[in-house]
């Protein structure tokens, strides 16, 4: 369900993304898969993110992940905001492969093949510095570029905020590169600088469509595809902080 907001970034923001999935709306949802976004609903879950890091880290040149690829096994303390709310899953300043949740939600999720994954406990800090401890579970699931079928599958030229431009063909993982480089440097035809290639229908391989029920595209953002298994799991226990959205771009 749409909820209005308030706000008038969340109004732009809601605006930005309508057009952004504009090309996508007269595609066949799927039946299969779907896409799963955490909530940044201010009526649901306050401020955005909800958890922080109770005090400012400094990564030098890394990005906090351990050579494994992983996170630290001892995670930094985190908070809740100011105005933020407790919802069944938050989202956090942690990595982006990884979804922040209570140990009930985990277990929901664990009915689920969730494949190469770690889970760490995390402390996060109430307004009253009650500590409470909550589940970190990270996720290397990634969709490589290599797993595509570029002969039917279609993308998009975008601008620096996700506007389409025009459709592009691509031929091949190199392709990709190729033109994401000059998309970046605003050469390819339409575009300027910081321009990026985005997935309007992707069609995978038969032999590399992921077994687990919650996967990511190794270069095309942050968002989380999860099976009908696990739809049906989140959607059962009416877990919280969560959007289940129709997936019209990766196809069954």
């Amino acid at each position: 369900m749409t909820k209005k907001r308030s706000n008038p970034l969340d109004a732009l923001a809601e605006e930005l993304t309508a057009r952004a999935n504009e090309p996508m709306q007269r595609q066949t949802a799927s039946k299969t898969t779907w896409e799963l976004h955490q909530s940044s609903d201010a009526s649901t879950c306050g401020d955005y993110p909800q958890v922080v890091f109770a005090q400012d880290l400094n990564w030098g040149d890394s990005d906090g992940l351990t050579k494994s690829g992983y996170p630290p096994r001892n995670i930094p303390e985190l908070k809740i905001q100011r105005r933020a709310k407790w919802t069944d899953i938050l989202s956090s300043q942690l990595w982006r492969d990884g979804i922040l949740m209570t140990y009930d939600a985990a277990e929901v999720f664990k009915t689920a093949s969730l494949g190469n994954f770690r889970s760490y406990n995390v402390t996060v800090l109430d307004r009253d510095s009650t500590p409470w401890s909550l589940c970190y579970l990270y996720f290397k699931n990634k969709i490589p570029l290599d797993a595509i079928d570029y002969g039917r599958s279609s993308f998009l030229l975008v601008d620096i905020v996700s506007e389409p431009i025009r459709n592009i063909k691509l031929k091949s993982e190199s392709d990709f590169e190729e033109k994401t480089v000059a998309a970046r440097e605003g050469t390819l035809r339409g575009c300027d600088r910081f321009s990026r290639l985005a997935p309007k229908r992707i069609y995978l391989r038969p032999e590399c469509y992921p077994e687990a029920d919650i996967f990511s595209f190794e270069r095309f953002g942050p968002n989380f595809y999860i099976s009908d298994r696990l739809t049906n799991a989140i959607e059962e226990r009416e877990l919280s902080g969560v959007d289940i959205c129709e997936n019209r771009i990766l196809a069954p």
